[in-house]
């Protein structure tokens, strides 16, 4: 658990890196807000004593069943906006950045909400 944790944290530091030294790579920013909060959930999974699968589709179904309808969802939602980012080559018109420069708030604010649930789940059960 506490190496997902500190996983995590070294891409936000990434991400926060990403965000001061450019006002581009959106991109980026979405994907890694996406690997941030898979390892926030592992972090969550593990802390059940359950292995986290390597697989996504089995992955999000352990998240599905052990997190809150909200948090699986925004999961859900970070990575259809990681995959998106990633695989979307329109990235060459004012209309395409200011979507992807808005989807990396969106992300980031996701990204936030997984990190604050985990945090709190995973403090509930060291007590």
């Amino acid at each position: 658990m506490k190496g997902y944790l500190e996983k995590a944290k070294h891409n936000e530091e990434f991400l926060n890196l990403i965000k001061r030294n450019s006002s581009s790579f959106h991109d980026w920013q979405i994907t890694v807000t996406f690997y941030i909060s898979l390892h926030y959930m592992n972090a969550f999974i593990k802390s059940l004593k359950i292995i986290p699968e390597n697989n996504h589709t089995k992955f999000f179904r352990q998240v599905e069943k052990k997190a809150s309808k909200e948090i699986y969802q925004i999961y859900s939602d970070l990575f259809a906006l990681s995959r998106t980012s990633r695989y979307n080559t329109i990235y060459n018109n004012d209309f395409a950045i200011k979507m992807q420069k808005a989807n990396a708030k969106i992300a980031e604010q996701g990204m936030k909400k997984v990190k604050v649930f985990v945090t709190k789940e995973i403090s509930t059960k060291s007590k």
